[in-house]
């Protein structure tokens, strides 16, 4: 058991994550009729790791600041509401190739809502129960990687669903919804030390 937790931190590796968020909310009613809902553009940035369990096998928890939120359209009036969480996502992570490659991976979510702003409303973020704050979700996604002398790159698409009731507010009153969003970010890990 030694040798194996020596050879896992022997192989990590930590970096940046940056890139960009397509977010929007899925509520418990459908929107009503006329009403667009146009999925709402963010940025994310944060801490990367990468902990190998072998050739292929890789655990990649992340702390990232991330942007979300929701878009409404109705006859020629919108409105944009922006949501700040701290999320951890905790990667199991399948690798395949050398040099150049690519990998897939999936798993749990853990976020919290920091904060946030609405255009249509003035809507108090500070009075957000605690427990509301909190959403567990997934990620699924995978992407390409480079290995070169200086680090690893990689070029990653991730799609992530709240699995949890979150706060969500719109023109009908509150409501209960679970947050979904599309990323793609460039991740750069600098070389493990051996």
């Amino acid at each position: 058991m030694l040798l194996t937790t020596a050879s896992v931190f022997a192989q990590a590796q930590v970096g940046l994550r940056a890139g960009a968020n397509w977010a929007t909310v899925i509520r418990e009613q459908d929107p009503p009729a006329g009403v667009e809902t146009p999925w709402r553009p963010g940025f994310m940035v944060g801490v990367a790791t990468s902990f190998g369990a072998g050739e292929i096998f890789s655990i990649a928890p992340e702390l990232v600041f991330s942007q979300r939120g929701n878009n409404w359209e109705e006859g020629g009036v919108s409105s944009s509401t922006r949501y700040n969480f701290l999320e951890l996502p905790v990667l199991f992570r399948i690798s395949f190739g050398d040099v150049l490659g690519g990998y897939i991976n999936a798993g749990p979510t853990f976020s919290y809502l920091l904060g946030g702003k609405s255009d249509s409303e003035d809507v108090n973020f500070s009075e957000i129960d605690d427990p509301k704050r909190w959403e567990i979700g997934g990620s699924l996604g995978g992407g390409v990687k480079l290995n070169t002398g200086a680090g690893t790159f990689l070029i990653d698409l991730r799609y992530t669903r709240g699995f949890s009731d979150t706060f969500f507010r719109d023109f009908s009153g509150d409501q209960e919804s679970k947050h979904q969003l599309i990323t793609t970010s460039l991740i750069f890990l600098i070389p493990s030390v051996q």
